[in-house]
């Protein structure tokens, strides 16, 4: 907890005073990914794709009429980026080394991902769809799952 910020982003200079920064070339295995968002370095005058995908509080300065960005594009933001199918990978992994049969990974996964256990639909479900797609696929649904994306 505190430190530093730290940069997500390939930073390059700029024409004038701010900088360019690339978010697409950043490496998603650097150990600076792994600090919660709260301590994510961002510069007010540019936008940070990931964090406005989530609603971001928008600078005053950047401040524009309309609505936020939908709810599917979020989804979408989650589903696909690549950080977080990266994440959902380190996860799979995880619960193999963890080791057991597919049903009791998926207890686990549960465990991990929404502090509770799983119900026997949802292990048979997901039993089912990790068969069809595999277990990175099981762990980007359930990070995806209302249940992990809103906190009550």
């Amino acid at each position: 907890m505190g430190g530093p910020s730290v940069k997500q982003f390939v930073q390059t200079p700029g024409i004038h005073v701010t900088p360019n920064v690339d978010y697409a070339n950043f490496s998603i295995d650097d150990p600076a990914i792994y600090r919660r968002s709260v301590y994510r370095f961002h510069f007010r005058t540019l936008p940070d794709p990931f964090l406005e995908a989530l609603d971001q509080p928008i600078p005053r300065s950047k401040r524009r009429c309309g609505p936020s960005p939908s709810r599917r594009f979020r989804r979408l933001a989650m589903l696909n980026d690549k950080f977080m199918v990266r994440q959902c990978e380190h996860l799979a992994d995880r619960l193999a080394k963890e080791g057991g049969a597919r049903e009791q990974q998926l207890r686990r996964l549960y465990e991990l991902a929404l502090g509770r256990s799983a119900t026997s639909r949802e292990v048979e479900l997901l039993t089912a769809h990790a068969a069809k797609f595999g277990m990175v696929n099981v762990c980007r649904v359930v990070l995806n799952s209302n249940e992990f994306m809103f906190v009550p």
